[in-house]
């Protein structure tokens, strides 16, 4: 089995197991195009909207402060903490959208650029935001300060309550279409689904029927 694994691989999950199970436990890469550019068109409006200050590396221990603060509020830039994590043997990393500090929460953010807003919060989203509270709560996070991340301490977000929500914005006037109330996680809740996703991998667990094929890059090679 792989030693590590992107936290977006948990979306995957999210919308359809099959795809989990042929994207990551059998290797089969969807063909390069308008997923692959429309990642990187989500990304560029993203950082288009970043005015929070970002912190040089001589000033983290400044943003430490403030993140064990009770009453600060810190509004961090966008993509600007690399989290990850480890469940089952398996090292888990990615980097969350947003991540704001409101007195004693962690909220964590999954911002997306749409036509036409779903009005949801959607479960692949929602496996992915998890993950991120989770790495926030039991694993580690990293600030990018422009030269290389540096390892914030561990209590940094350990004693915040973690929450997530999803905002869903025009693509063309970046004006918000959808905002789903926040969401407390619960480990509880989240260790269920990264056991089922270790199953998968592992081949203990059946993947489930398929779901979405309408829209999957891998219809094509998806045997019932």
């Amino acid at each position: 089995m792989r030693r590590s694994m992107p936290m977006s691989a948990l979306a995957s999950l999210g919308y359809c197991e099959r795809y989990f199970y042929l994207r990551y436990a059998l290797g089969i890469a969807p063909a390069p195009g308008r997923a692959l550019r429309r990642g990187a068109e989500q990304h560029r409006l993203s950082q288009s909207l970043d005015a929070a200050r970002r912190y040089t590396r001589e000033e983290l221990p400044e943003l430490v402060a403030r993140l064990r603060d009770a009453e600060s509020t810190v509004v961090l830039p966008r993509e600007a903490l690399h989290l990850s994590f480890y469940h089952g043997g398996l090292l888990f990393r990615g980097r969350a959208d947003r991540v704001l500090k409101l007195r004693g929460v962690a909220l964590v953010v999954e911002e997306k650029f749409v036509s036409r807003s779903s009005g949801r919060l959607r479960r692949s989203h929602e496996y992915q935001l998890l993950a991120y509270c989770h790495a926030l709560k039991f694993g580690r996070a990293g600030y990018s300060s422009g030269r290389g991340v540096t390892w914030l301490p561990e209590d940094a977000f350990r004693l915040l309550r973690a929450k997530y929500m999803v905002v869903e914005r025009c693509a063309s006037t970046r004006e918000v279409l959808f905002a789903s109330s926040p969401r407390s996680y619960r480990r509880e809740s989240f260790l269920p689904v990264l056991d089922r996703a270790l199953g998968i991998l592992k081949g203990e667990v059946r993947p489930s029927s398929r779901e979405n094929c309408g829209n999957c890059s891998l219809a094509e090679v998806c045997v019932p």
